[in-house]
């Protein structure tokens, strides 16, 4: 089974780029993207996506400010729990990011 997104969205946040090693080789960056549909009432309806980079695309992604339009493709994972502090179910969308390239919104 393939698991393989693409996805064009504004970033919500500058990313947070990170050293994953002590020599610097590894880059890691995080960032949060807001993706809007129509619904067919006309109502917007927002995802939101955190995105996780490496190397290259965590490169691309740490150059990148809040507000800039993003291009994704990648894989997609959910993680879901109970918040034990009000027994909510909440859930984390996720794209390990594969290629990403800044777009014009």
């Amino acid at each position: 089974m393939k698991n393989r997104v693409e996805i064009e969205g504004i970033l919500q946040e500058a990313p947070e780029l990170k050293s994953g090693s002590d020599d610097g080789s590894v880059l890691f960056a995080t960032a949060r993207i807001i993706h809007r549909r129509e619904r067919r009432d006309g109502e917007p309806i927002t995802y939101y996506f955190n995105l996780l980079a490496r190397n290259d695309a965590a490169l691309i992604l740490g150059r990148m400010r809040a507000g800039d339009g993003v291009s994704v493709v990648g894989r997609l994972t959910v993680h879901s729990w109970v918040d034990p502090r009000n027994n909510f179910k909440r859930t984390i969308y996720e794209i390990y990011v594969l290629e990403i390239e800044p777009i014009v919104v």
